[in-house]
């Protein structure tokens, strides 16, 4: 299975979201796991992990997950994707971004590629309600990670 990763930039937050995408590769040997980036500081205690620029994603084929919306709608487009995870970091998009018309955010959430993960269940209800998407999904969790990974093939 090829997971890309795709951040323009990586916080600390950051950083705790792909260490339970490396506890994926403990579970599956198959997981080909790539992060695609701007940033030249990735920690490299991630043994699994391969760091490729991010002008490179757009080749990737796979699953595509991010955790903004920016990056998001950079790889909306990408011809090669099986599918493009959002990890929700318990935010509503639409309400903080008002000046986005609503003909955008209904191009970008009812995309049958997209797939949005979300940890809190009252966003989870949120999504379901306004775009009949979104997963509750820890996503901290690798077993509970890998098996949403698995049903989306």
């Amino acid at each position: 299975m090829n997971i890309g990763l795709l951040s323009h930039a990586i916080s600390p937050t950051d950083s705790s979201i792909i260490d339970s995408f490396n506890e994926l590769c403990n579970i599956d040997d198959s997981i080909n796991l790539n992060l695609f980036t701007t940033m030249c500081n990735i920690p490299l205690g991630i043994a699994n992990l391969n760091v490729l620029p991010i002008h490179e994603a757009k080749y990737f084929y796979g699953n595509m997950i991010v955790w903004s919306m920016l990056d998001l709608e950079l790889c909306i487009n990408f011809p090669n994707l099986s599918n493009l995870i959002m990890i929700n970091n318990d935010t509503i998009p639409w309400t903080s971004d008002q000046t986005t018309p609503y003909s955008i955010w209904r191009n970008i959430f009812t995309n049958k590629k997209i797939h949005v993960f979300i940890k809190d269940p009252n966003i989870a209800e949120i999504f379901k309600l306004t775009w009949n998407l979104g997963e509750l999904v820890n996503y901290k969790n690798a077993g509970e990670l890998y098996e949403k990974l698995c049903e989306l093939k």
